[in-house]
């Protein structure tokens, strides 16, 4: 049922909103599907908040297959994160080569660990196959230096900036969709940093900075670095 609604609504929606819109929207979906199910879960169980770190995975591995017919099993736990399988895909061949569901999928995963740790990032591994199996979500519900150097998404500025581009439409139809990362990277250059003033606040080398740059030049379609500012002010992502 949720494979077909979810479906149809991609396929209705696609062509009349910007990819980074519509990515946004499947994560705010996502959020609010995770919020209902960690609801249920607090009511069923008669539970107090926040959650802890053992009842935020059994929200995720029990509620989520019971209610939603989700698979999902944690794998590991730690103090500072949390990993989980996704044996089989809950959308079926309708996900196949298309990450558009990934962000839902990370909504409801880092939309619940907002909410009870105050800040989560979700990292995504897509499995093999068609539709695939054994996806890997990890989720990082403190901050620490290996969730900062992994690619994901963070949360609850996720959901902000979701909100913000869902109510902006001067600024549908012209953002590509950019990870939390290049995000921050954009603004600190778009508000003057140099390479080396980002490093420091990024706790990253100087040559990882350049990369990301270049690889934000490459995506945005923009050159050297004036191009990024321009780009970073014209977009609202840095101060002038």
């Amino acid at each position: 049922m949720l494979q077909t609604i979810l479906s149809a609504f991609l396929d209705s929606t696609r062509a009349l909103v910007h990819p980074s819109v519509l990515q946004c929207m499947l994560q705010r979906i996502g959020v609010q599907i995770g919020r209902q199910v960690s609801e249920q879960h607090r009511l069923t169980l008669g539970l107090s908040l926040p959650f802890s770190r053992k009842e935020y995975g059994r929200c995720l591995s029990q509620s989520l297959p019971e209610r939603m017919g989700w698979p999902c099993s944690l794998l590991e736990e730690t103090a500072d994160r949390l990993r989980f399988n996704i044996p089989s895909c809950p959308f079926g061949r309708s996900v196949a080569g298309n990450s558009d569901f990934c962000r839902l999928t990370s909504g409801v995963f880092g939309g619940i660990a907002a909410d009870q740790f105050g800040y989560a990032k979700v990292c995504l591994t897509q499995g093999h196959g068609t539709p695939p199996r054994n996806c890997c979500v990890t989720v990082y519900i403190r901050k620490t230096d290996e969730s900062m150097a992994a690619e994901g998404t963070v949360y609850p500025e996720a959901v902000t900036a979701a909100g913000d581009w869902a109510e902006t439409p001067a600024r549908q139809g012209a953002l590509p969709p950019l990870s939390s990362r290049e995000c921050g990277l954009l603004r600190l250059v778009g508000e003057g940093l140099t390479d080396k003033e980002i490093a420091a606040a990024l706790n990253l080398s100087v040559r990882t900075v350049e990369n990301h740059g270049a690889r934000l030049r490459e995506k945005l379609g923009v050159s050297g670095r004036v191009g990024l500012v321009r780009f970073a002010l014209r977009h609202h992502l840095a101060k002038p």
